[in-house]
């Protein structure tokens, strides 16, 4: 989240780099991947093989729930600036929640509920 939310600050600060916002929002998951990539060998989190299914879910994960929020996340900063967005990372966790409960069933915790109640209410 700090980071996040310091790349939010600087975007607004130093404004969008002279290339189109999807590339750049491209250079930045490229690096986060790398790091995190990075992390999984050293906590040796590696799967042993990739199917099909693990490719298609990796493209759809890059993709439409990866690199088009984002690509959306810094173009409602640039328009409105990171003060008046940056609220909405609060719902990021209450929405992760939310989407658990529909999907897989999972109820939420009483602290989780709490939670989502005091980010609604600020």
């Amino acid at each position: 989240m700090l980071s996040i939310a310091a790349g939010g600050v600087l975007l607004n600060k130093w404004g969008q780099p002279p290339m189109p916002l999807l590339g750049f929002t491209g250079w930045q998951l490229l690096i986060a991947g790398a790091e995190l990539t990075f992390v999984a060998a050293i906590a040796r989190d590696v799967p042993s093989q990739l199917d099909a299914a693990n490719i298609l879910g990796l493209g759809l994960l890059a993709v439409a729930l990866t690199a088009v929020p984002f690509a959306l996340w810094f173009g409602a900063i640039e328009r409105a600036g990171a003060v008046a967005v940056a609220p909405f990372m609060l719902l990021v966790p209450v929405t992760a929640f939310v989407l658990d409960a529909l999907v897989k069933g999972v109820q939420p915790t009483g602290m989780q509920v709490v939670g989502a109640a005091l980010v609604m209410g600020v």
